[in-house]
């Protein structure tokens, strides 16, 4: 295999790679969007009580315990949705080219360039500073894969928080 093939492939698959992350944080949009709404359901079917309310002790330890549950869920549920729409959803810029550089393989830099400018360079470039290009890119793809996965896997852990939250509060509804 070239060079060029295998750095061509990497970019390839790496990107597929985003898309996969992607996909799967459009499924936790609905997997959050059902557990924002059995956490209404579960909040509206709760008693809440005032301070005037006769309680005995364990009940007031219980209603406290709800509503700190409560609060820790909602907390989570935003912090969670800000992560996924913020740091996997949204594209991410390419940060770790040199100031002033321009890349002919990324589309921003290309974006920023006159039609004219961006033929000219085409042109003039040898396939060794194509394959640097693509190289560059590589790396460049590379690094937000990884973000997007480090941020997937720490929504993960604090899905399932949530869950253990939520089951939480429902046994101790029902006590």
């Amino acid at each position: 295999m070239k060079k060029n093939e295998f750095l061509i492939n990497s970019f390839s698959n790496i990107q597929d790679l985003i898309k996969f992350f992607e996909q799967k944080a459009n499924i936790l949009l609905v997997i959050y969007g059902i557990v924002f709404t059995s956490f209404v359901t579960l909040t509206n079917s709760l008693r809440w009580v005032g301070i005037t309310d006769e309680m005995t002790i364990i009940q007031n330890l219980k209603a406290i315990c709800l509503f700190l549950l409560s609060v820790s869920i909602g907390v989570l549920l935003v912090v969670q949705l800000y992560i996924l729409i913020f740091n996997v959803i949204k594209p991410n810029k390419a940060r770790h080219y040199k100031n002033g550089s321009k890349s002919l393989f990324y589309y921003s830099h290309i974006a920023e360039m006159e039609k004219e400018d961006f033929l000219k360079e085409v042109l003039k470039k040898n396939e060794a500073e194509y394959d640097k290009e693509v190289a560059e890119q590589v790396y460049e793809v590379s690094k937000i894969a990884e973000k997007k996965e480090s941020y997937y896997s720490l929504l993960a852990i604090m899905l399932f928080y949530t869950f253990i939250f939520m089951m939480t509060m429902l046994l101790l509804k029902h006590l």
